[in-house]
Formats: C-alpha cells, sequence, structure tokens
C-alpha cells in the first residue's frame, strides 16, 4: 500500500524523537546534571505556572515537548540567563524546531499536506538532525524525503506520457497524411487489383517498372 504524506510525516517524527531527547538531554545536562534525564520537569514547570494542571503526564519522546523545548524560553523562566541551546544551534537551526512545531501540530490534528509541504517538513527535519548531530536520524529522514521526491517525479513522467499519448495530429497543427500525400485514383477508390499493384510495387522498387505508367 503507498505511504500518505501523512504517513511519511508520523514516520519523521518517529524518527526524530530518540535523537532530540538525546541531544536535549546531553545539552541540559552539560549545565544541571540533575534535570539532564529529567528535561520535561522544565516544561512541566511552565505550564502549571501558567495554570497547567500537575498531573499532566509529560513524556520525554513527545515530539511536542520536544520542539517547545527548542523554540521556547523555557530553560531561561528556570534560570534567569541561561539558554543552552543558543550555544549549540544557531538562530536558523532554531527556527527548524520552531517550523517543525506548526507541522507537528498540523499532524496531531489530522491536517493534510500536499507534496511540496510534505518535502519541506521532511528536508527541515533532516537539517535540524544534522545540526543536533544525529547523522542516522538524519538519513533515515532523508530516506523518506527521497522516497517522496521518486514518487512525485513518477507521476510528473507518467502525467507527461500520458498528455503526449492524447495529442492528435489535428491537435499538433499537422496536416492529415491524406492532404499532403494524394493516392492514386483507383487506390482511393478501391478500384484495383490487389496483385497487380503488389507487382507494380516490385517493379518500381527494381527499376522495371513502366517510367510513363503513373503508378
Amino acid at each position: 500500500m503507498a505511504l500518505s504524506n501523512r504517513d511519511r510525516i508520523g514516520k519523521m517524527f518517529e524518527v526524530m524523537a530518540p535523537a532530540l531527547d538525546d541531544f536535549i538531554a546531553t545539552v541540559i545536562g552539560a549545565e544541571d546534571p540533575a534535570l539532564g534525564a529529567g528535561w520535561v520537569k522544565l516544561v512541566q514547570a511552565k505550564d502549571v505556572k501558567n495554570g497547567a494542571p500537575a498531573t499532566k503526564v509529560y513524556d520525554p519522546l513527545d515530539q511536542h515537548m520536544q520542539l517547545r523545548m527548542l523554540s521556547e524560553n523555557i530553560t531561561g523562566q528556570y534560570r534567569q540567563g541561561w539558554y543552552p541551546f543558543n550555544d549549540v544551534l544557531s538562530r536558523t537551526q532554531q527556527s527548524y524546531a520552531s517550523e517543525l512545531r506548526d507541522v507537528r501540530n498540523s499532524w496531531a490534528h489530522n491536517g493534510s499536506f500536499t507534496d511540496d509541504d510534505a518535502y519541506r517538513a521532511l528536508d527541515t527535519a533532516e537539517r535540524l538532525l544534522v545540526a543536533v548531530n544525529a547523522p542516522e536520524a538524519a538519513a533515515a529522514v532523508k530516506g523518506i524525503r527521497l522516497n517522496l521526491r521518486r514518487v512525485t517525479a513518477d507521476r510528473d513522467d507518467k502525467r507527461t506520457l500520458k498528455a503526449a499519448a492524447g495529442v492528435s495530429p489535428d491537435s499538433a497543427g499537422l496536416r492529415p497524411w491524406r492532404e499532403v500525400l494524394q493516392p492514386h485514383e483507383d487506390v482511393a477508390t478501391g478500384n484495383f487489383q490487389a496483385s497487380e499493384f503488389a507487382a507494380d510495387l516490385y517493379k518500381v522498387a527494381t527499376g522495371a517498372a513502366d517510367q510513363g505508367k503513373d503508378y
């Protein structure tokens, strides 16, 4: 069964989750080892401060939590002036997380994705994974992206061939061959003996035909 673009986006997030969890835990743990493995507590603390229930479960493999961590000022609210991701990700690379966060929201709410939308999301995810030093995950997402490009190219080729096969001489501006090269009257009307016609063609081919005869 062919993959839909929603399927491709879903697989992309599955690949990203472990890689982003490792990256976030490593960066946070480098400055605060106690928070390394439990970095989701930072997101929870911000949400509780803003009125969210304290009983809500936070999963470190939840892509929404991960992308929030990379795109919101969460660490700075926990400890003033603490922005560890600024040291390892450029503004452009952090913007990848913001873009993918919108993609994640659309995907989670059963949004549809055009080929162009899906290709861009896959390309952005691949770039983010390269930035967080997750080459294997980046290669896996690249495989999904190249598959989409191949499927799209095959579909475009089939459309082109179908359109080309449907072109008639009239539609292409060409005159019918009978108007360009008119057949002999006997041939046009069907008043000829096939055996005589074949024999005459043989004579023409061998140079033995009567030069004065109209074939």
